[in-house]
């Protein structure tokens, strides 16, 4: 019973590193976790689960062919997710960022998200979408704290983006 516990305390540290970018409700829904397997080593502090691995949690929808777990040893929280895809299926990534719907969703080969630096790579026909901004790519590192990416194409090709103008209104006076 008290790996259960670890487990769930684990899984719900995932959710709970990116509220600056999620709806604050998303925190408190159930974690619900589906694969074929799973595996957890809580001296280690990670879980593995392969094989149609689904996770969701409010608005927070992970699927991926293996999906692997890993927390700080010096404070036993969630520290890095890894998602991977298989050559037929990509791993994705989406959440509901803000209460008027906008979304960020990502896809690719691998998926690796670090929480204690907010930054989120993804790679191998990577895409992000946040609101109406796209970006495609071999490999996209994306900083949710400060909004900056950068984005390559490994192979021959060219990264692809489209961006919305930025507002013109002039801020309102006091």
């Amino acid at each position: 019973m008290n790996k259960i516990v670890k487990l769930l305390f684990l899984v719900s540290c995932i959710f709970s590193t990116t509220s600056g970018y999620a709806l604050p409700e998303d925190y408190q829904e159930t974690i619900e976790i589906e694969a074929d397997s799973a595996f957890i080593d809580n001296e280690k502090g990670n879980a593995i689960y392969i094989g149609n691995v689904k996770v969701s949690q409010g608005t927070i929808l992970i699927s991926a062919n293996k999906l692997t777990i890993t927390s700080s040893k010096s404070n036993n929280k969630y520290d890095k997710i890894f998602a991977k895809g298989t050559d037929d299926q990509a791993a994705n990534f989406s959440q509901q960022v803000d209460a008027a719907g906008n979304m960020i969703i990502s896809r690719g080969t691998k998926i690796f998200y670090d929480s204690s630096s907010s930054i989120l790579e993804v790679e191998g026909e990577g895409f992000i979408k946040r609101g109406e901004d796209e970006i495609a790519a071999d490999f996209i590192r994306y900083d949710m704290t400060t909004g900056t990416f950068e984005a390559k194409k490994n192979k021959s090709g060219r990264v692809s983006m489209t961006l919305q103008p930025q507002s013109n209104t002039p801020p309102k006076a006091n």
